[in-house]
């Protein structure tokens, strides 16, 4: 068939199962993946059949997987050496040698394995979310076409004094007086252009009530994502304002009072 399917190949190496078929179903060859989620493997390839490895009792058809045309993924029960049935997502693509088709390669994955690892995705974001929300940083998320807010963490809601339902018919430049709609799109354009990856500034956040506090402002555009989104965290500075403040203040009065004692 043309094709090296020896232990250092390619195809050895895959992560998914994988098997290579003759057009009547006689196996060539499985990888190590395929011996692990089948049982199958080298010992057991004279005048096998994936027919005949895999097919569940119940099904007497022809494989699905053997006989598609196409590369698109399809759920499928199949049957192990040991008898037991799994669920699996399987697709195959036709092998040609010379212009002629000389076979077909299946390629299987466990169902199981995804929706666990899924799952064990899924959880992860959630803790994420969960250590966001209860950091006294306010994290805001909003959508990078309409600037209207998707996500705001509870210390981001607790800090503007509005609610979740409330802030997704807002946008940035209602809680920074010093931005409107137009600059606010000039501010982020480094971010759009590539150009930056981080922007930081310093500004004004306003409260619910009209009160305002100095922020520290972190953003970033999340452009891998569909649809794209900024990623905002915001920091009260207000103490360190006033410690500032306070250490001009006393170098103030320390110069004064080395230069009252020169007098």
């Amino acid at each position: 068939m043309g094709v090296d399917l020896t232990e250092s190949s390619l195809f050895q190496r895959l992560p998914l199962a994988a098997v290579i078929v003759r057009s009547g179903g006689e196996v060539v060859a499985c990888n190590a993946a395929f011996e692990r989620l089948f049982g199958y493997g080298g010992d057991d390839l004279d005048e096998a059949t994936l027919q005949a490895w895999l097919a569940p009792a119940s099904d007497g058809g022809p494989l699905e997987e053997v006989t598609a045309d196409g590369v698109d993924p399809v759920r499928l029960q199949r049957r192990c050496k040991d008898g037991s049935v799994i669920e699996v997502e399987a697709r195959s693509a036709r092998l040609s040698e010379d212009g002629r088709e000389s076979g077909i390669c299946c390629l299987y994955s466990e169902v199981a394995d995804r929706a666990a690892a899924e799952g064990g995705l899924r959880q992860s974001e959630a803790r994420m979310g969960r250590i966001l929300d209860q950091s006294d940083d306010g994290f805001f998320l909003f959508d990078s076409e309409t600037y209207r807010f998707l996500h705001a963490s509870d210390g981001a809601q607790r800090s503007v004094g509005y609610s979740m339902d409330e802030l997704r018919e807002m946008t940035p430049w209602d809680l920074k007086p010093d931005f409107d709609a137009r600059s606010f799109a000039t501010l982020v354009e480094p971010l759009r252009r590539g150009k930056q990856s981080i922007l930081s500034f310093e500004t004004s956040q306003l409260r619910k009530d009209g009160s305002t506090f100095p922020v520290s402002v972190r953003m970033q555009l999340m452009a891998q994502e569909a649809p794209a989104v900024f990623v905002s965290m915001v920091q009260d500075i207000t103490e360190f304002k006033k410690m500032s403040e306070q250490l001009r203040l006393s170098q103030r009065l320390e110069a004064v009072g080395v230069l009252a004692g020169g007098l």
